[in-house]
């Protein structure tokens, strides 16, 4: 399949990423190796444009949450867990993700990945939140104009809901950066410098700090 989007690594996430490679090295077998093989399983899945083969929702904000209304999830089952009760729970991580308008040279829209991680105590939405510098409980100015959906609950979801995130103009400095195949770009004052595409299937190692 012609890859559908073009896939950007958010530095946080990258450095996250390697720092599960590190993990997983030490036991191949083990959670941690799991979990890394998750992600870039779940990369694949961005990139290809399957999100609602995987339950993806788009986000909003409340006062009791990140202004996070330009994302996006994608729920992923990494390990079969359960309540206290013996009942099966649901995927067990997240990929929360933002979009973007094409760049001049290539027709594909680019996805900007900034978080892979368990679900438990709200920890996908919090890292990235961090990545983008939100607070819990503010609003973002510059998304005030998108609408904050209500989570889409039980099996009879409105099969028409958005599943993806807002499709954002293509900021200058990501721009620059995918024209010029720069591994780094200035970053704005509210945000970490952003990374350069990297392909899913392979982890590039690349730090910022």
């Amino acid at each position: 399949m012609t890859d559908q989007y073009n896939l950007v690594h958010h530095p946080a996430f990258t450095d996250r990423l390697e720092e599960m490679s590190h993990l997983a090295a030490k036991d191949v077998a083990g959670r941690d190796a799991d979990v890394v093989d998750a992600a870039f399983k779940a990369l694949d899945v961005l990139e290809d444009g399957r999100e609602r083969e995987f339950d993806g929702e788009r986000l909003g904000f409340s006062p009791k949450h990140y202004d996070l209304r330009d994302c996006a999830e994608i729920k992923v089952a990494v390990f079969q867990e359960y309540t206290r009760s013996g009942r099966p729970m649901g995927p067990s991580h997240r990929m929360i993700y933002r979009e973007y308008e094409p760049p001049a040279d290539d027709p594909r829209p680019v996805r900007e990945v900034l978080a892979f991680e368990h679900r438990k105590g709200g920890s996908p939405y919090a890292v990235a939140a961090l990545a983008v510098n939100r607070q819990q409980g503010r609003a973002v100015d510059s998304l005030k104009h998108l609408p904050a959906p209500r989570p889409a609950l039980g099996r009879d979801k409105d099969p028409d809901r958005p599943v993806t995130p807002p499709r954002l103009p293509l900021p200058t400095d990501l721009a620059a950066a995918l024209a010029t195949s720069n591994r780094r770009v200035p970053g704005r004052p509210a945000e970490a410098t952003r990374a350069m595409p990297v392909r899913a299937s392979r982890l590039v190692p690349h730090r910022d700090r």
